[in-house]
């Protein structure tokens, strides 16, 4: 596994794999400063499973804290505008370090007192949110835009440290050849047998084979416990996690985006034209873009697992 750290956080590929048209699916699990999710989460071509302040018990969530608080990492100057490129120095930053350790400190004590007062998680963790360092499943087929405006110095800081670790990680990691039919399954062991025309096989974590289906299944039940748990793939736990995820009133349907296979008509050199319209595509398609690309859902020439499943954005 490919593992990159930041100055903070770490970056580890999950998964990483290539179709034959050269488009690039890839996976990873970031621990990261919480304050910059929001930027995070304006890149909406990357489906994304993250820690939930609602569902980490607040003595883990201080543990988390107290063991890896959040810091910045460049203590800027006050300047005009978004950007602060000089670094306060001596006495001005050993206070401001001071200052900000105090008011963890503070805010740790505040939160232990709510929750003595009977106050849920889902209320007293929010005040803990600017000293967490947060951890997230990301998946996609387009990264070129997030790398782009994040690895770059007018980026804010600990989002532009994240991104230089995930382009590192990215260009470290060697994607395998799927083809249609070949699950990229994040969480997920897999082997090829030797030989030409060689079949995938995927195992459990106990090194058994299992079959693709279950291999969707332990993979999206992995990336759904990322909210709220250590991992726990162990057959039986991790299917047990993935019925409660559809057994419910109200499916969660993103756990079910990290998983992918090639679009058959990439591995066929199909583009749109006029015999191949919308009834006639592949199961889980749901669009193509000018360039007479498919699409499913957030990603390129790759079907996505979600788009496949019945009542996939809202109960039939």
């Amino acid at each position: 596994m490919i593992e990159v750290k930041s100055k903070y956080g770490t970056v580890r590929v999950l998964a990483d794999s290539i179709n034959k048209a050269g488009i690039r699916m890839t996976s990873f699990e970031w621990e990261f400063h919480r304050w910059i999710l929001a930027e995070v989460n304006t890149h909406n071509a990357i489906s994304k499973n993250l820690q939930s302040s609602r569902a980490v018990p607040l003595p883990k969530a201080i543990e988390m804290i107290k063991n890896n608080p959040a810091l910045p990492v460049h203590w800027g100057k006050n300047q005009a505008g978004m950007m602060s490129k000089e670094e306060l120095t001596g006495e001005a930053l050993n206070t401001c370090k001071s200052i900000w350790d105090a008011h963890r400190e503070m805010t740790i004590e505040m939160v232990v007192d709510l929750a003595e007062l009977g106050a849920h998680k889902q209320w007293a963790a929010r005040l803990l949110e600017a000293h967490v360092m947060t951890k997230g499943v990301f998946s996609g087929t387009d990264w070129k835009n997030m790398m782009f405006l994040r690895d770059d110095e007018e980026a804010q800081p600990e989002f532009q440290d994240l991104a230089l670790a995930i382009r590192l990680a990215f260009e470290q990691s060697t994607p395998e050849l799927l083809v249609a039919g070949e699950w990229h399954v994040p969480y997920v062991s897999t082997v090829r047998e030797l030989g030409e025309g060689s079949k995938r096989l995927y195992l459990d974590a106990d090194g058994g084979e299992i079959d693709v289906e279950t291999a969707k299944k332990i993979s999206a039940s992995c990336c759904a416990q990322v909210s709220y748990r250590r991992l726990n793939d162990a057959p039986e736990k991790a299917m047990e996690i993935y019925e409660k995820l559809f057994s419910g009133r109200k499916p969660h349907m993103s756990p079910v985006e990290h998983q992918a296979t090639p679009a058959a008509d990439t591995d066929k050199n199909l583009t749109f034209n006029v015999g191949n319209l919308p009834h006639t595509w592949e199961h889980g398609i749901t669009h193509i873009d000018r360039e007479g690309k498919f699409h499913s859902g957030n990603l390129t020439e790759w079907v996505q697992y979600r788009q496949t499943l019945p009542n996939n954005v809202q109960p039939g």
